[in-house]
Order: structure tokens, then C-alpha cells, then sequence
């Protein structure tokens, strides 16, 4: 999924591994606060309705997979075969799982260092383990591999003028599911809670008012926005190199103008994933793309942006060992009291800067420091690990 050399020129395309990452050290960021409790509205996710720089950052993630999907698939002439069908599915299994075991891999850490969990090495591994009847099915790593894997398939057996009639029908069609469900109700009411308890369980799902933010019914949209992603890259390629930023930029204001525009009773919404959202997340990133593409492929700038491409090289990998650098951070004891490495941190930095606020996102972004280190390193030794 990180291939971006053109399958035409053979040329890779800088701005597309930019792109990716500033989505995950981006993820990386909005995800790793100092504290949950003081925080600036910027690195905060929408509460209902609405759109904030954070809630671009997934969205953003799941475009340029779809752009990077159409590249790859190119090379291998955009058919679909009992071994690509094969790799696909491997794929998308591999990354569902990923995101099983790193939930399993957080609970386990806190339920073995949890008081509750006896004194005993048995009584704490029996305790660690009783998370199964509860584990949450899906999140962000089984979207990506589930969005992954309809997407790939959509774009090896429907033509491109195809795949526009089935992403716009499909976003009609999730509207009109939205409006008459409910969709847009922030309680157990709505239609996607409702269809989360009875396919997934309560005990399986992550419980926000009764809505899980990565359920069953929104990631049909979300495949969408993976489709929306491909069928951008596809123009891309087919565009000749002097007009392709004119394109991008036009294509990217028609989606954002399509979002904004029925946004009054569609609202923009992450949580449900609304039509409006899709739309208006993947004319931004459309745009932005072709900024980039500007700024790096054409007019060469690129020393600025070699951070990026460090995280954009070994995108996903990078993601998974920020989980894990978190998830210990923040569960294991380092202090005589059980705090945290993540408090003890942030209260040094809450003792030296003036607001808490502050401290927590210096945290931040200290943390992305951290994981670029290995980043870097990775980049710097030409090992791309491709997940």
C-alpha cells in the first residue's frame, strides 16, 4: 500500500509519501495528548456535528491509501486473479487482526498491572485474559482492512466510469439511511447503534452514546471514501503532467463544494461518516495533493519535507509501533504511587510551561518526535515494511 511510483513514468511521486505522512504522524499526534483532560479544541475530534483538523487526519489516511491502491494495482494490470484475490485477502485479514491484537495488547497491560488483579502470577494472567468476552471487533485497523479489501476488489473487476456511478449511488443511498434512521441522533437511537448491538453485541463495540465511531454501517462510506481515493489517482495518471495540479485542485473544490452544499441537512459528521464528510475530507485532501505535487514533484522543494516522507515510507508499521510505545507508556507503573510514564512526563512538563493545556500537546508532539526517531532510522537503512 505504499508503492507510489507511477505506473506510467516510473517515476515515484514524492507528494504522495508527504501526504501519507502527515497523516500519521497526525495520527500519532491528535492520539497521544499528555492528558485526555486538558486539551486545545484543534487536537480535538468534533463532538457531534462539524469538522475539526483532527477529524481530517483518518479521512486523509484513507484517500491516499485508495490513491497508493490504484498505483500498485496498475502494475500489476488491473486484474484480478485467484493470486491477487489471495493477496488481497491476506492483506485485509493481516490488518484486522493487527488491530485485534493491539487492543488485546492494551487491555493485557492494563488489566496485569490493575490492583484488581490479584497477587498471584496466575490470578494476573486469568484476569489479563478475560478481556475476550469483551474485545471491541472493530476499530481503526480492521476499517483500514476492511475498506482495503472491498475497495481493491471493487477496482479489479468495475470499470472507472462504474465505480463513479457505484461511490455516488452509494453515498445517495447511506444519506437516505441516515435521514430516515435516525443517523443523525446522538443516542442509542440511531440506525447505526441499532444495527452495531444486533450484529456485533454491545459488549463488542466501542460504546459512544450508543454509537460506535467505526461501526458495521459506516464503513460503507468509509469504503467509499478508499474508492474516491483510487478513482483520483486514476485521473491523475491519465492527466497530462502540465495540467494534473489544475486538475487535482478543480476535482478537490466539485467534492468540497458537493459536501458543503447539502451540509444543512446532512450535516458533516466523522462519527457516522456521513456522505457530506466523505466528500468534503476527500476534496481536501484532493487539493492538498495537488499543492504537494506542486510544491515537491514539480517545483522540487523537498528538502522541508523529509520528516513527512520518513513517516510516509513505513506508514502503517510507524502507526503500530506508536500504539505500542503508547500503551506502555501509559499503563505500566514508573512511580512508587503506580503513575504512569505518560503523567510523570506531563506533570514535569505541566511544572515548566505555562498551561496544561500546553504541556500536553509538547507531550505530543515530543511522542511524534520519538516514533519519527525510528522512522528515520528505518528510512535511512532503505527497510520498508509493507504490512
Amino acid at each position: 500500500m505504499s508503492n507510489n511510483t507511477s505506473p506510467h513514468t516510473g517515476k515515484r511521486i514524492v507528494a504522495i509519501d508527504v501526504l501519507r505522512g502527515m497523516t500519521v504522524a497526525g495520527m500519532i499526534l491528535v492520539n497521544n495528548p499528555g492528558s485526555w483532560t486538558y486539551r486545545y479544541a484543534a487536537v480535538q475530534h468534533a463532538e457531534w456535528n462539524g469538522l475539526t483538523p483532527t477529524d481530517l487526519v483518518f479521512p486523509f489516511f484513507l484517500f491516499i491509501m485508495g490513491v497508493s491502491m490504484y498505483i500498485s494495482l496498475s502494475k500489476h494490470g488491473m486484474s484480478l486473479d485467484r493470486e491477487m484475490g489471495l493477496k488481497i485477502l491476506r492483506r485485509s485479514l493481516l490488518l484486522i487482526v493487527i488491530g485485534w491484537v493491539l487492543d488485546f495488547f492494551g487491555v493485557f497491560l492494563y488489566r496485569w498491572f490493575s490492583p484488581e488483579s490479584g497477587g498471584t502470577l496466575l490470578d494476573r494472567l486469568v484476569y489479563a485474559v478475560d478481556y475476550f468476552p469483551r474485545m471491541r471487533i472493530l476499530g481503526v485497523f480492521p476499517r483500514l482492512g476492511l475498506t482495503y479489501g472491498f475497495a481493491a476488489l471493487l477496482l479489479l473487476t468495475v470499470r472507472p466510469s462504474g465505480l463513479r456511478w457505484i461511490a455516488g449511488l452509494t453515498l445517495v443511498g447511506y444519506g437516505v439511511l441516515l435521514a430516515l434512521g435516525s443517523g443523525y441522533v446522538y443516542g442509542p437511537e440511531n440506525i447505526l447503534g441499532r444495527v452495531d448491538r444486533a450484529v456485533l453485541g454491545v459488549n463488542h463495540m466501542y460504546n459512544e452514546n450508543g454509537i460506535d465511531p467505526e461501526g458495521v454501517l459506516s464503513t460503507i462510506p468509509a469504503i467509499v471514501h478508499v474508492l474516491v481515493g483510487a478513482l483520483v489517482g486514476e485521473r491523475l495518471f491519465r492527466t497530462p503532467p502540465d495540467r494534473r495540479v489544475l486538475m487535482l485542485v478543480l476535482v478537490g473544490g466539485a467534492l468540497v463544494l458537493a459536501g458543503v452544499l447539502p451540509a444543512e441537512w446532512l450535516p458533516i459528521n466523522k462519527k457516522v461518516w456521513s456522505p457530506t464528510f466523505v466528500l468534503v475530507t476527500c476534496g481536501l485532501a484532493t487539493m492538498l495533493l495537488g499543492l504537494l505535487i506542486r510544491v515537491t514533484d514539480e517545483r522540487g522543494w523537498v528538502q522541508w519535507c523529509g520528516f513527512f516522507r520518513h513517516f510516509g515510507a513505513n506508514a502503517l508499521f510507524t502507526y503500530l509501533l506508536s500504539y505500542v510505545l503508547a500503551q506502555l507508556m501509559l499503563q505500566i507503573p514508573v512511580r512508587a504511587d503506580g503513575a504512569c510514564g505518560t503523567v510523570v512526563v506531563w506533570e514535569a512538563l505541566s511544572g515548566v510551561l505555562p498551561s496544561p493545556e500546553l504541556a500536553s500537546l509538547t507531550y505530543a508532539l515530543l511522542f511524534v518526535g520519538v516514533n519519527w526517531i525510528f522512522a528515520y532510522l528505518l528510512y535511512c537503512r532503505e527497510i520498508f515494511i509493507k504490512l
